[in-house]
C-alpha cells in the first residue's frame, strides 16, 4: 500500500530523529541517496536508534536504496 512506504531523495545524519517514535514503524523505506544515510543500518539492525538530544525513532523498517538513471 502506498501509505506503507516513504521515498527519500536524500538524508541527513539527523534526518532519522525529527520522525515521531512510530512514525517509521513497518515502513518501507526507499532511499535514493544513501551517502548521508549513516543511521540506516543501527536502525535496521538495533531496531532503535536514540539521540540524547531528541525523540526515539523506532522500527522495524525495511529500506531499499534506488537510482533514477
Amino acid at each position: 500500500m502506498p501509505e506503507d512506504r516513504l521515498e527519500i531523495t536524500m538524508l541527513s545524519n539527523n534526518t532519522f530523529y525529527y520522525f515521531g517514535k512510530d512514525e517509521l514503524k513497518h515502513k518501507l523505506l526507499l532511499i535514493e541517496d544513501l551517502d548521508g544515510a549513516n543511521n540506516v543500518s543501527e536502525l535496521q539492525i538495533k531496531r532503535r536508534i536514540s539521540k540524547t538530544v531528541t525523540l526515539n525513532v523506532e522500527g522495524p523498517v525495511c529500506v531499499s536504496g534506488y537510482d533514477t538513471h
